[in-house]
């Protein structure tokens, strides 16, 4: 039962079917899993907003280097209801579909007493808009993002009675809509971890980040307001661009790290 508790809202009486399949394939360098789930709603009177709704997942886990180098791809697709709910109800061919998709390899390994990571992701999403007024193109039509990270770091007891670890990270989203927004942030920082039982360390990091997102300033009027039309303020390609988050400083903490067997840790920090 959907009911809408808004003055003159609609009350939707309706009864859901639903089936799916999920597979996985295994080999000693390849992992593969699919998954897809049909759904549909059926109108208790006259039928008028029977509804299909569809969903798809497809995972590969790649050991290029077994233990050391791996890669990892996915991608997804779904059709939502018009309303934006993933599976509420609405006319059937009011459809939002989402595809999105990642692709990056991943490697852990040593050389000596050194642990050596690191990590790269490429990832986008794109959205089409079915409903009579296409209101998630206006804004969104897709969106890139990578992202990268590394460390290299030493366990407590190999040549120093405590653990350190210096890493890296960068990322970048590029939003392609109405305003263009963009996003980028980096970081590095240095921890180190000084045990003080078998099962108990202390841990602390300091660091530096630097993260910006600007996108297209809007169209504005002779006092410098912006100039609002049917669908909100009206993006200005030809003006510079707003910075809409801008942060850059020193990071740090510190806290506790606690290890009693191989299958459970906690830590706190602040």
């Amino acid at each position: 039962l959907s009911a809408d508790l808004d003055s003159g809202g609609e009350t939707l009486t309706y009864t859901s079917v639903a089936a799916g399949i999920d597979g996985t394939v295994q080999t000693r360098r390849i992992t593969a899993q699919v998954s897809y789930r049909y759904e549909r709603d059926i109108d208790w009177n006259d039928g008028g907003i029977d509804r299909d709704a569809h969903a798809g997942l497809a995972m590969v886990n790649v050991q290029v280097v077994p233990g050391a180098l791996q890669i990892d791809a996915g991608g997804l697709a779904t059709r939502t209801g018009g309303d934006g709910r993933v599976f509420g109800v609405t006319n059937r061919t009011d459809n939002v579909d989402v595809y999105s998709a990642y692709i990056g390899p991943t490697l852990s390994t040593h050389a000596g007493p050194l642990a050596i990571n690191a990590s790269y992701r490429l990832g986008s999403v794109w959205v089409d808009d079915h409903r009579a007024n296409g209101g998630l193109n206006e804004d969104f039509d897709h969106a890139t993002a990578q992202s990268a990270t590394a460390s290299i770091g030493m366990a407590p007891g190999r040549g120093l009675p405590f653990g350190w670890t210096v890493g890296a990270g960068y990322a970048r989203e590029d939003t392609a809509g109405r305003f263009d927004q963009e996003f980028e942030g980096m970081y590095v920082r240095g921890d180190i971890v000084v045990p003080v039982s078998a099962t108990l360390a202390l841990t602390a990091g300091v660091g530096y980040e630097d993260i910006q997102a600007s996108q297209l300033d809007f169209i504005r009027d002779v006092n410098g307001f912006p100039v609002i039309g049917p669908n909100g303020p009206t993006p200005d390609p030809s003006a510079p661009r707003l910075l809409t988050y801008d942060l850059s400083g020193v990071m740090y903490d510190g806290g506790i790290l606690w290890r009693p067997n191989s299958r459970t840790e906690l830590q706190v920090r602040a």
